[in-house]
């Protein structure tokens, strides 16, 4: 299963939620969700929301549970059907922020309760890793959904330059044809999405 959200998140006032809930008799709308007992709106729904106090960190200072660790226990809501135990979580992360993996961790191993349209759910995370995202792109385009076997044999076979272009950086990775990485072409450009909207914004 897939899911993706813009990554907003909005705390909900305990009032403001028990009016929702008479709103929508008792029923949690879509993109309202409860974590660990704290209300929140999330995604599309947050851009929209009336109380303007949306957070969309970046850089280090997204890596703590009260921002990562919601998003990823909503994310955890998303794709699985069930309460889940035992969870070994990968992130995906810019190249230069390895040195915000301690952090990352941090920010999402232990137990989430989450609320949400589907009814409640527990997850517990034991233990995580992490993947610069320029690596991520390279093994979804060569290998299957199993991951185990090639899905395009010709990326394995020749260098391959993964170029991730996300909202705050584009990240580089280079690829040698045995599949290891080439170290001396991981880079990261300080310019994204954002940027570019910015500036046509401006203009």
């Amino acid at each position: 299963n897939e899911c993706d959200f813009i990554h907003a998140l909005s705390p909900v006032p305990h009032q403001e939620w028990e009016r929702l809930m008479i709103r929508y008799e008792g029923t949690i709308p879509d993109g309202f969700i409860t974590v660990n007992g704290n209300h929140y709106v999330y995604g599309e729904r947050a851009m929209q929301h009336g109380n303007g106090n949306v957070t969309r960190l970046q850089l280090a200072n997204k890596y703590t549970p009260d921002y990562y660790g919601v998003l990823f226990a909503i994310m955890a809501y998303c794709l699985y059907r069930s309460s889940q135990n035992d969870i070994f979580a990968f992130a995906a992360h810019p190249p230069e922020h390895v040195i915000y993996r301690k952090n990352m961790a941090e920010a999402i191993k232990g137990n989430w309760l989450v609320d949400g349209i589907d009814g409640e759910k527990h997850f517990t995370v034991t233990a995580m890793n992490t993947f610069d995202e320029p690596e991520g792109g390279y093994y979804n385009a060569l290998l299957a959904a199993d991951g185990k076997h090639y899905q395009n044999p010709r990326l394995a076979q020749g260098s391959v330059l993964a170029i991730d272009i996300g909202g705050g950086t584009t990240d580089f990775i280079g690829f040698s044809p045995n599949g290891q990485i080439n170290e001396a072409v991981r880079v990261s450009a300080a310019i994204g999405i954002n940027q570019i909207i910015e500036q046509l914004q401006v203009s």
